[in-house]
């Protein structure tokens, strides 16, 4: 699907959200888990046969035991702020492109254009992640209004 949405014509159309509010992740290699209380759903990749019986079995033993850790009411996840949050700051960063975009018209400076062109990157591949993002946020901002 990475290669579909990554076709020429269809990158405005497709937005990455945080894989967790989809798919919370139990490998079979090192049984590494990326699961928290709330998720939806726990994704077994790289379990087969056996082994996906086995990790499913530890899973809903783990759910019976302590079904106050991971079975969280609908009101008290915390997924619905998350959400909240993400989308906002994707409106803002969308008009913050469209800004950069129109004094590139007036003025257009190597910097600056580097600076919308790593913005645009990022809200197109990596949206979900608040460090990277901010960093090329915080980069956008300096090369708009301070250097360059």
């Amino acid at each position: 699907m990475k290669h579909l949405f990554r076709q020429e014509g269809r990158e405005d159309n497709v937005v990455y959200e945080p894989r967790h509010w989809f798919n919370g992740y139990h490998s079979g290699k090192n049984n590494e888990t990326e699961v928290t209380a709330g998720d939806l759903l726990v994704h077994f990749a790289g379990s087969y046969g056996n082994n996906r019986t086995e990790a499913m079995g530890e899973w809903f033993e783990k759910v019976e035991k302590e079904p106050g850790t991971y079975t969280v009411p609908f009101e008290k996840i915390k997924l619905t702020d998350e959400i909240e949050e993400f989308w906002s700051r994707w409106r803002g960063v969308k008009a913050m492109l469209q800004q950069m975009a129109l004094g590139l018209e007036k003025e257009n400076t190597t910097t600056k254009y580097e600076a919308w062109g790593k913005l645009q990157t990022a809200i197109r591949l990596y949206p979900w992640d608040k460090k990277g993002f901010g960093e090329v946020m915080r980069e956008a901002r300096t090369d708009r209004y301070g250097r360059g």
